[in-house]
């Protein structure tokens, strides 16, 4: 939350709540600035839902459906169509290319604050997708093409209660995923902060179960939980944190299921730019590379964000991993945009990457989402 963001910043500490001076003031610049990277129109209400997606058997479709059929579809919720330069020109660097993406803006507030995304390619090339916020809630979704172009019509379920560990009513300490990751035997995985831990979800209406804590974040502050987390091809979890060592960088953990011996440290080297620190929020797995998602916020209002990526074999106990960054995002989604889930997911032509931006449930604010493509 955005809130944690001004507490952890010397410039600006004294500050703990945005005022909502600065937050339309915040808004006013974001229509004003909007620029041929990802142009922000007031948008119209969406007309109507696209067609119902293909029935999978896959997790994601399975808990979307459901979240539509118990919940229902969101309901004062307004969508448009980024455009993007990108569009007429879609080679982005190394090989990837612009799919199009939507802004929403959320009239009643249930909806925003996503700091987490996992997403399914459907038939027909549909990504269903199960986004959490930090409210403490799931939201479904589906992001498609109303022709053969790129994505641009969407669909949201009102927000879900995510189950947290059995036990007395949460605290609002224990309700702020922000991390959201699917194993190999189609559990979700959960990162939270302030009560530091994992969860595992058979499905999104169980109470879950929690993995043993890493030992450093048992102390750790509030806000410098787990904020990426990925599951590798051989099945182990690989998380990164805000928390860091001077000397190394972010802590980062490893840990295979049924490992009794806790989690396997490693670090994520720190970079630095004008003085700020580029931030990972959110991490996947493609093919046989990491992708991390780093933001860079300078204290201020204004958020930049970038893609990252390493080579698998690094990803080892004990190591300092080293990304290289792949590609600028701020071009793509606003210098206002938050950016802090990611999902990477095959499709015929190569891998899909879906990402979400985290609008701090402001209603001012569009949730942005927006899909690339590297063919294979």
């Amino acid at each position: 939350m955005l809130n944690a963001l001004i507490k952890k910043n010397s410039v600006i500490s004294q500050y703990h709540t945005v005022s909502t001076l600065s937050v339309a003031i915040l808004m006013t610049v974001w229509l004003l600035t909007a620029r041929a990277g990802a142009q922000i129109s007031i948008p119209e209400p969406l007309p109507s839902l696209m067609p119902e997606a293909p029935q999978l058997d896959g997790t994601v479709a399975k808990a979307v459906r459901r979240l539509f059929s118990t919940k229902g579809v969101a309901s004062g919720v307004w969508v448009s169509p980024l455009q993007a330069e990108f569009s007429v020109n879609p080679l982005l660097d190394d090989g990837w290319q612009w799919r199009g993406g939507v802004s929403v803006l959320d009239d009643n507030m249930g909806v925003g604050g996503f700091s987490g995304i996992e997403a399914e390619w459907q038939i027909g090339g549909t990504l269903s997708f199960v986004a959490i916020s930090d409210a403490g809630t799931w939201v479904g979704g589906r992001i498609g093409r109303q022709s053969l172009g790129n994505y641009d019509s969407l669909s949201l379920t009102e927000p879900s209660v995510i189950q947290t560990r059995p036990g007395a009513r949460p605290r609002q300490s224990q309700t702020n995923p922000e991390a959201i990751a699917l194993d190999q035997a189609g559990h979700f995985l959960l990162a939270f902060e302030g009560d530091h831990r994992v969860q595992k979800h058979g499905s999104i209406e169980q109470r879950p179960s929690v993995l043993p804590v890493p030992t450093a974040l048992r102390s750790a502050a509030t806000n410098r939980g787990i904020e990426a987390l990925a599951v590798l091809p051989d099945g182990r979890y690989f998380a990164v944190g805000e928390d860091f060592d001077p000397t190394l960088g972010y802590r980062a953990w490893l840990w295979a299921a049924g490992d009794a011996a806790n989690w396997q440290t490693l670090a994520y080297q720190q970079s630095f730019e004008d003085g700020f620190a580029w931030t990972p929020t959110a991490a996947a797995v493609m093919d046989d590379r990491m992708l991390v998602v780093e933001r860079w916020w300078d204290g201020g209002f204004r958020f930049r964000s970038r893609l990252v990526g390493l080579p698998l074999t690094a990803v080892r106990p004990g190591a300092l991993l080293q990304p290289e960054v792949v590609m600028e995002l701020t071009p793509l989604a606003g210098s206002f945009a938050n950016i802090e889930g990611l999902s990477v997911v095959p499709s015929p032509r190569g891998w899909l990457a879906l990402f979400v931006s985290d609008n701090q449930r402001l209603s001012l604010l569009p949730t942005v989402l927006f899909v690339l493509e590297k063919l294979d």
